[in-house]
């Protein structure tokens, strides 16, 4: 049906979600498209040329939806807080740092002047791509999220009045249970979240709480029919976010808590309003929400340090130990696992580190403590994995290479970097490599318990919030300290001992078996979750 209009606005949405450049703009070309929908297409192929690392081809995009439609205060958000993270220096960071914050403060002063006809279509901003990888920049977060946090809720509140009404809290000695609704796109389906966190929802006492899960996405495994079997309610994700807000409205939660806030847009079109007396955010994402209408961020007494409550306009709430009572992994059983090809008879390095944190996480700050490592470790080898975005790709190893070369180390041969890797591919890494290096600046969780689930040692220097603390708490919370680092010289001199004294090594391996029966399923997160929840009815918290 060459000449029905709707079909062909359904091809271009989804040749835009694809980045095929090619097919859409031939699509584009033959007409009889709506000025207003291909605005909207040329915004959303933007967005995914830059997940794909095409930043100069996807800034092209997004400034032509926004020359189409210059009244749109959700295009001018999406091209104006675009965050590239190619960081080919502390200098090229600096500068993305004072760009974002500068576009920031633009987009307040446009929302300032805008008619209230116009504000009546601004949450249609919440509807692009988070902001979450400028908090990988790992610089101060709460100058970013307070500001951010607080015009979402003036631009929620316009649209949504009847949503940003404080609720009273429902009085302790009523005789119903206490009902608690969590809000996720990923603690319903088998990903790392939902290894962290789905024992917050299927684990609490039902004779006390009665539990309402609410999906966010069309995607169902093994995951989510276990998890939609052990809660009472379980409410699938039907496509339209205002029947969804109806939906947890209705059903008159006391608490509902966010798992992710600041990963899916969906949840920022929900998060920011007023849906139950208590909103709490959870570390899936370990970073403040900065919403005035979420009251509490659920964290972890290990990965938190003493002044924490700083780093959120939450309040700030230390579930016993690590916070989350852990799954087990989902790697693969090592029969089942196989190198990637990439690596295919290659010759063994005597040792070899892996650094699996996405290189979007990792800040040039910190990258001559690979170059120390391999001059101090002749023999040894960094395996890193690529990034999926290809300009933060290029740009990380061109980094190493510069970095490496004043230390006498060769990049090209001693850096390797794979692909992104199958399940299978990673379980064999994980199985072959002698260490894993942690990040300071952004630090790992699951990449963490899986490495330590198959034996292999973790080392981390953690940082200066739970961002990159993770890792640290889980070391310490199983007496694994010997693997924590106190100063980056420190770091440099552990990953040197864990190559050369084969002593330590083995003490080290011998302290993992013995605690690799208890990394899972930690209970005492669980009562102190149903804790906070039995005193946040009174606000004694």
């Amino acid at each position: 049906a060459p000449d029905n209009r709707e079909v062909r606005s359904d091809l271009l949405q989804l040749l835009a979600m694809q980045g095929d450049i090619r097919r859409f703009e031939a699509l584009v070309n033959e007409g009889g498209m709506a000025e207003e929908h291909l605005a909207t297409c040329y915004n959303q192929l933007g967005q995914t040329l830059l997940v794909r690392g095409e930043p100069r081809r996807a800034m092209k995009c997004l400034e032509r939806a926004l020359k189409m439609a210059p009244d749109s205060f959700a295009f001018l958000w999406s091209k104006q807080l675009t965050v590239h993270n190619a960081y080919r220096n502390d200098k090229d960071l600096a500068d993305a740092r004072e760009k974002y914050l500068a576009a920031l403060a633009s987009i307040e002063e446009r929302y300032d002047v805008l008619t209230p006809a116009e504000k009546d279509f601004a949450y249609r901003c919440t509807e692009q791509p988070t902001n979450h990888e400028v908090h990988y920049q790992s610089v101060d977060d709460m100058s970013v999220q307070k500001p951010v946090g607080s015009l979402l809720h003036r631009i929620m509140s316009h649209a949504f009045p009847r949503y940003m009404t404080q609720l009273p809290r429902r009085h302790p000695g009523n005789a119903r249970r206490l009902r608690v609704g969590f809000v996720s796109s990923t603690c319903f389906v088998s990903s790392p979240c939902q290894r962290s966190f789905g024992g917050w929802i299927t684990d609490l006492d039902q004779e006390r709480f009665e539990v309402f899960g609410y999906t966010l996405t069309y995607r169902q495994d093994e995951a989510t029919d276990r998890m939609a079997g052990a809660i009472e309610h379980f409410v699938p994700f039907g496509g339209d976010v205002m029947a969804l807000r109806q939906r947890i409205a209705a059903d008159e939660p006391d608490v509902l808590i966010y798992p992710d806030v600041g990963m899916d847009p969906l949840v920022h079109q929900l998060a920011p309003l007023r849906l139950a007396p208590v909103q709490c955010s959870g570390a899936g994402h370990p970073v403040t929400t900065g919403l005035p209408n979420i009251d509490y961020f659920l964290g972890s007494d290990l990965m938190e340090t003493d002044n924490a409550q700083a780093n959120y306009t939450e309040t700030l709430v230390r579930l016993p130990n690590l916070g989350v009572s852990q799954a087990p992994p989902a790697l693969p059983e090592l029969e089942a696992c196989h190198p990637p090809e990439e690596l295919e008879g290659r010759s063994r390095a005597g040792t070899i580190f892996l650094c699996a944190q996405d290189p979007r996480r990792m800040m040039p700050g910190q990258d001559y403590l690979f170059a120390r490592i391999l001059q101090g470790v002749p023999d040894a080898e960094i395996w890193f994995i690529a990034s999926s975005r290809e300009d933060v790709a290029r740009a990380f190893r061109k980094r190493l290479s510069r970095t490496c070369e004043p230390y006498g180390v060769d990049a090209d041969s001693r850096c390797v970097i794979l692909p992104r890797l199958s399940a299978a591919e990673f379980g064999w890494v994980l199985h072959e490599v002698d260490v894993v290096l942690d990040t300071s600046f952004w630090s790992g969780c699951n990449t963490t318990f899986e490495s330590l689930f198959r034996g292999t040692p973790v080392m981390t220097l953690p940082g200066d919030s739970m961002r990159g603390r993770r890792s640290f708490a889980i070391l310490r919370n199983f007496g694994l300290d010997d693997l924590v680092a106190g100063t980056e010289k420190e770091y440099v001199a552990l990953a040197i001992r864990l190559a050369t004294d084969r002593e330590f090594y083995a003490a080290c391996l011998a302290a993992i078996d013995g605690v690799r029966d208890r990394l899972t399923g930690d209970e005492s997160v669980i009562r102190g979750l149903e804790d906070f929840l039995d005193r946040s009815l009174t606000g004694d918290v």
